[in-house]
C-alpha cells in the first residue's frame, strides 16, 4: 500500500528547476546533518540537510551538489507523527522519520527523511520549525511593507558581495595604518599633520558607523545579533562614536584606546583570517587542560618538597607557596640564589644525587628532571591515543 502511494516519493525529473540552486556559503549554514531521503522505488538515498535562513537544501553526499531545495515559505507542514505507520511499512524500527510537505511552483511535494537517532531528528524538526516561523514573519512584513522588504533584500545582496566586503576591509586597514602613524608621531604631530590625522580618524568613524547601520538594516534582527563578529563591530564602533562626541571630556579619554581595536574587525571580513582566529579560539580549551595537568604535577612535587626539605631550607621550601615557586622557577635562577656549595654543583651534574646532597638547587634540578620525564610520558601517551584518529 505504501509503494502504491506515489505522493510520498519525489521523482528527480519532476524537480529539475530545483537543481539550479547554488551551494550556500559556510557562514549562511545554520545546520548541517547527514540523513536519508526516501526516493523513487522506495530506495533510501544519502543526503545532507543544510538549513539556511530561507531554504532547506538537500545535498548529495557523493557529488557535493544541491539535488533539491525547498523555500521555507513554501512549507505547509513539518511532522514526525507518522513514525509507527512508517516503521511497519518500511521496516525502519532503528530510524526516526520526519516529513516536510511543501507547495511550490512545481506542485505539492512530500519529502520523507529519516535520521539515525532520536536527538538528531528532534533537533532537525525543532530548528526547521523555528526557521519556518521566522521566514513566515519576514514574508508577512514584506507583504505589509513591500518597498522596505524589497529594499532590505537588495541591500543585503549588495552588502554581502565580495567587492563591497573588500572595500570595507581596505578602509579598516587604512584606518589602522593611520592610527599607527598617529601613535608614532604623537609628540611631533601637533601642527597641520596632527589635525589631518584627527580629521581622518573622525572620517573613518563616520564611515564605519554608516557601514554598521547598513549591515543592521540588511540583516535585521536575529541574523545580525546572532553573529559574534557583528557584535564586535557594534561594540568597537559605539566606543569610537563616544570618543568622537566627547572628545574634549577627560572622563572619556581612555575610550580613545578603543580605536586600536578597529583592526580586529578585519578578521570578520576575510575568511582566511577568520578561520585562523576560530582555530585559535578552539585551541584554548586543550591548552588549558594541559596547563591544569602540569600545574597539578607541580603542586604534587611542591607538597612533597615542603614536608621533605621545609625544615632544612625554610627560605625555599618553608611553605607550599614557596615550594611551588621554587619548583616552578628556572634552574638558572634557583642556582643564583642558592649558596655556591660543591654539593650543589655535583647535584647539577648528577641530578640523581639531589636527595642525598640536601641542596635546594639540587632539589629543583631533580624535580624539574622528573617533571620533564612525566611531560614526555604524557606526550607519548597522547600520541598513541591520537594515532587512530589521524589514520581515520
Amino acid at each position: 500500500k505504501m509503494q502504491q502511494d506515489e505522493s510520498i516519493f519525489v521523482p528527480e525529473q519532476f524537480n529539475r528547476e530545483k537543481l539550479l540552486c547554488e551551494m550556500p556559503r559556510e557562514d549562511d549554514m545554520i545546520l548541517q546533518v547527514v540523513v536519508q531521503k526516501l526516493g523513487c522505488g522506495g530506495k533510501w538515498l544519502d543526503r545532507k540537510i543544510v538549513l539556511t535562513e530561507d531554504k532547506l537544501l538537500l545535498i548529495s553526499t557523493t557529488e557535493d551538489r544541491v539535488t533539491e531545495y525547498v523555500l521555507l515559505t513554501e512549507i505547509e507542514a513539518i511532522s514526525s507523527d507518522f513514525q509507527k505507520s512508517f516503521d511497519i511499512a518500511l521496516g525502519s524500527d532503528r530510524f526516526y522519520l520526519f516529513e516536510v510537505v511543501s507547495q511550490g511552483e512545481n506542485g505539492k511535494f512530500r519529502h520523507v527523511l529519516r535520521a539515525n537517532d532520536k536527538f538528531c531528528c528532534e533537533n532537525i524538526v525543532k530548528t526547521l520549525n523555528g526557521l519556518y516561523l521566522l521566514a513566515k514573519k519576514r514574508e508577512m512584513r514584506r507583504k505589509e511593507f513591500p518597498v522596505i522588504g524589497r529594499l532590505q533584500r537588495n541591500t543585503r545582496m549588495i552588502y554581502d558581495s565580495d567587492p563591497v566586503q573588500w572595500i570595507i576591509a581596505l578602509c579598516i586597514f587604512t584606518n589602522f595604518i593611520l592610527n599607527a602613524t598617529q601613535a608614532e608621531l604623537q609628540s611631533s604631530a601637533d601642527g597641520d599633520l596632527g589635525v589631518v590625522l584627527n580629521n581622518s580618524d573622525d572620517f573613518f568613524t563616520i564611515v564605519f558607523s554608516v557601514e554598521l547601520g547598513i549591515n543592521m538594516f540588511a540583516h535585521w534582527f536575529w541574523p545580525f545579533f546572532s553573529v559574534g563578529w557583528n557584535l564586535l563591530d557594534l561594540f568597537v564602533v559605539t566606543l569610537s562614536l563616544f570618543t568622537m562626541v566627547y572628545n574634549g571630556s577627560s572622563a572619556f579619554n581612555s575610550l580613545r584606546l578603543a580605536r586600536a581595536f578597529r583592526v580586529a574587525r578585519l578578521f570578520g571580513r576575510m575568511p582566511a583570517l577568520r578561520a585562523i582566529v576560530n582555530a585559535l579560539v578552539a585551541s584554548v580549551s586543550p591548552v588549558l587542560n594541559a596547563l591544569v595537568v602540569m600545574l597539578t604535577i607541580m603542586c604534587i612535587y611542591a607538597i612533597l618538597a615542603t614536608f621533605t626539605f621545609g625544615a632544612d631550607f625554610p627560605l625555599w621550601f618553608g611553605s607550599f607557596s614557596r615550594s611551588l615557586f621554587t619548583v616552578g622557577a628556572h634552574p638558572s635562577r634557583a642556582r643564583k640564589r642558592a649558596p655556591p656549595t660543591r654539593a650543589r654543583m655535583r647535584a647539577c651534574i648528577r641530578p640523581e644525587r639531589a636527595l642525598t646532597e640536601r641542596s635546594p638547587a639540587a632539589v629543583v634540578v631533580q624535580y624539574q628532571s622528573a617533571g620533564r620525564g612525566v611531560g614526555k610520558l604524557l606526550t607519548i601517551i597522547n600520541g598513541f591515543s591520537e594515532a587512530p584518529l589521524r589514520r581515520a
